[in-house]
Parts: structure tokens; sequence; C-alpha cells
């Protein structure tokens, strides 16, 4: 489950840089940049259930 989102769309990042925090197995998880880049669009909210492989995010080319 998604607990929070850290960013907006259109917000620069750098790598590293926490972009969401999610639950799984009781544990928190922060999802972190892998690059530096600008958040084009975001695909879960705060409260989601994701499943393995979904896309939560996604840079600008």
């Amino acid at each position: 489950m998604i607990l929070s989102v850290e960013v907006a769309v259109g917000a620069s990042v750098q790598r590293g840089q926490t972009l969401m925090v999610l639950e799984a197995m009781k544990m928190k998880n922060e999802l972190k940049a892998p690059r530096d880049g600008v958040v084009a669009e975001i695909f879960a909210n705060a409260g989601n259930q994701v499943k393995y492989g979904e896309t939560l995010l996604r840079f600008e080319e």
C-alpha cells in the first residue's frame, strides 16, 4: 500500500530523493529516484494498493 507520495508532477528530483513511501509486510519502504529528472506522471496515490511490477511514477525523457 502507498503510504505517501512525496513529490508532485513537474517536480525536479535528484538521484536518491524519496519519491514515495510504501508499506509491504508491515515494513515501510522508501522508493528513491534512480536518477536526476523531472516527474512527468504519478500513477499511484496515498492509500492505493499496488502490485509487484506496477508502474507508480514516470520521469520526463
